[in-house]
């Protein structure tokens, strides 16, 4: 009888050994799927934000008011350009690029200081700034033209066109990489077809080198899209941008590096550059560059 106890000991101290065992297992073996999980969780988090990367096309191009300001030198009169000034029903990516192509038409007038011209570019951007929040362009779009300096106007106009503030607000605002390289894409073009205009009028070296130098940029752009393959849209931009890309490629430029230079100016030391840039640019190209920069232009103003 005694022998018979201590054996139904031995066995449920076994099975109660076992069953804690087992117990301790499956703990660990939960524990261990959490972890798996979380690790997966994770790997998805940054496979979406890879997914979602999108490099800021700003990096690319230089800000449009600079390459704008460039243009004055030679001045010349301004086209009320009617495609953009009349009420005309069109998308709203369309609408976005209409909103870029007034406000590099109102930095121009201002930089210009043809007040009265800036004026009639404000009122038309008014009206797509408020309907469509574009809470960057509201400095310059809310200014009171007729009683502020032009200097302070340029400043804020300066705030308006700069490109990552831009984007930044456009991707977040859309969640999508499309309208905000569209829009800025539309502000380097109306600068572009703003450049072909002035040198139209005034066939000067300074505004041909500008027109060169834009193949350099464009070369940037077509590498920034390069990055969006996945983006039907965007790949589409593409496709249109490399028919105004044909018209730079008879252009060469060439430069000739020279060592840098300092000098003091007030309390700063500035290092200069002294390279010089020379550049081929045959007379068919400049109209080809023309033609294709308004066909690309005015399908940028219409299409969604």
């Amino acid at each position: 009888m005694k022998l018979t106890y201590l054996y139904a000991m031995a066995v449920l101290l076994l099975l109660t050994a076992c069953q804690g065992t087992t117990q301790q297992e499956g703990q660990e073996l939960s524990a261990n799927r959490q972890d798996v999980s979380s690790s997966e969780e994770e790997q998805t988090a940054a496979g979406d934000d890879n997914d979602h990367f999108q490099p800021l096309i700003s990096e690319f191009i230089p800000e449009v008011s600079l390459l704008i300001e460039q243009l004055i030198e030679y001045p010349t009169q301004l086209q009320d350009a009617d495609e953009l000034l009349q009420k005309v029903s069109v998308p709203e990516n369309a609408r976005l690029s209409r909103a870029a192509a007034l406000a590099c038409r109102l930095h121009f007038a201002l930089a210009q200081q043809n007040k009265s011209q800036a004026l009639v570019y404000q009122k038309a951007l008014q009206s797509h700034v408020e309907s469509m929040q574009l809470d960057f362009l509201r400095p310059i779009a809310g200014a009171s033209i007729e009683s502020t300096s032009i200097d302070s106007l340029l400043i804020l106009s300066r705030r308006s066109l700069s490109l990552e503030t831009a984007q930044q607000f456009l991707l977040n605002h859309y969640r999508s990489a499309y309208p905000a390289s569209r829009y800025v894409l539309s502000m380097w073009l109306e600068q572009l077809y703003l450049s072909c205009l002035v040198f139209e009028a005034h066939p000067k070296p300074s505004t041909k080198k500008l027109l060169a130098e834009q193949k350099i940029y464009l070369g940037n752009l077509m590498m920034y899209l390069s990055f969006f393959d996945r983006d039907k849209q965007l790949q589409q931009l593409q496709k249109e941008f490399e028919k105004l890309m044909q018209g730079f490629e008879p252009i060469t430029i060439t430069y000739d590096y020279q060592h840098p230079t300092t000098e003091i100016q007030g309390n700063v030391l500035v290092v200069k550059q002294n390279d010089i840039m020379s550049f081929r640019m045959p007379e068919e190209s400049i109209l080809q560059i023309k033609e294709e920069t308004e066909r690309l232009r005015n399908y940028l103003l219409q299409k969604p």
